[in-house]
């Protein structure tokens, strides 16, 4: 199976155009993760424009669970990449009390706004059972973190904050 998979990629003329020079990266030291959506990495690919209009492929791997994400996008822009990257992957982890006030205020764009709203909710602290991601990952709800969302955040003072809710 694999020489009748070698030998029709090394005849395959649209796999040579894209296979590119041959040649070994050395390796990085591996990021060691303990939890799930500690560090992921994004990867963008160029392919031919399909009948939808969609010419790239934004690809997204959580480096603890091996999550893999295939996104198709029109183009590489930055907003488009980071809505697709929210819509299809931070949120993807709806209540219909949640519904009211977005039905309320944004009569017209509740669909584009779907995506946000489960992620309050799913984000959001309930008294019997912490957040609902404490039981689909087994532990208290992480994101990626990169240098610019990173915040300490003194236990006391949300220790105080949540008593007050």
């Amino acid at each position: 199976m694999l020489r009748t998979v070698n030998d029709y990629v090394a005849s395959c003329q649209a796999c040579q155009r894209r296979k590119g020079p041959a040649y070994r990266a050395s390796l990085a030291a591996a990021f060691q993760t303990t939890l799930p959506l500690e560090k992921i990495s994004a990867n963008l690919l160029e392919l031919d424009t399909t009948a939808e209009g969609n010419r790239y492929v934004l690809s997204l791997v959580d480096h603890d669970s091996r999550y893999l994400q295939l996104i198709a996008l029109p183009s590489k822009d930055a907003s488009t990449v980071t809505e697709a990257f929210l819509r299809h992957f931070v949120t993807l982890l709806m209540v219909k009390n949640a519904l009211a006030p977005l039905l309320e205020t944004f009569p017209h764009e509740w669909d584009e706004l779907l995506p946000y709203v489960r992620l309050a909710v799913h984000t959001a602290v309930h008294r019997s059972t912490e957040q609902p991601l404490d039981f689909l990952m087994g532990h208290h709800g992480t994101f990626p973190q990169v240098n610019t969302n990173y915040m300490e955040v003194d236990p006391e003072a949300a220790g105080a904050y949540v008593q007050r809710l």
